[in-house]
């Protein structure tokens, strides 16, 4: 539509993100079934990485694996505080007469060395390519 201007990034993607966490690893659980997620059906957990918000979520959008992300933090009493965040981390959403497949881990080495995040590379090109 190139009478349209593009639009902002969250609403083309699907998902917006405003900032994301420190490199812990991330447990994923896949949320549907989904062609894209066949390899890591039961979820795998990530090497160190950066679990990133969901500011918002497009209608339409079919969230396909969430991440959750736990830290502990000491205290300055000397206690220590468990905090638990979740995220949706790959969906898909329409796009026109397209869809978007969103994915928001793999930004280091370890993530491309993690044999759950190919898998997800590799079912989610093949999802692409074969719909």
């Amino acid at each position: 539509h190139p009478e349209r201007p593009f639009p902002n990034w969250g609403e083309f993607t699907g998902v917006a993100s405003t900032g994301h966490g420190n490199n812990y690893p991330i447990k994923t659980a896949r949320l549907v079934e989904h062609p894209a997620t066949v390899g890591v059906a039961d979820g795998y957990t990530t090497p160190p990485t950066e679990l990133y918000n969901n500011a918002f979520i497009t209608p339409g959008t079919v969230p396909l694996l969430e991440g959750v992300q736990t830290v502990e933090r000491r205290q300055g009493d000397g206690t220590t505080k468990t905090i638990e965040s979740k995220s949706v981390i790959m969906w898909v959403s329409p796009q026109g007469k397209s869809q978007v497949m969103g994915l928001t881990i793999g930004h280091g080495d370890d993530d491309f060395r993690s044999e759950g995040f190919q898998r997800l590379l590799i079912d989610g090109v093949n999802w692409m390519i074969n719909p």
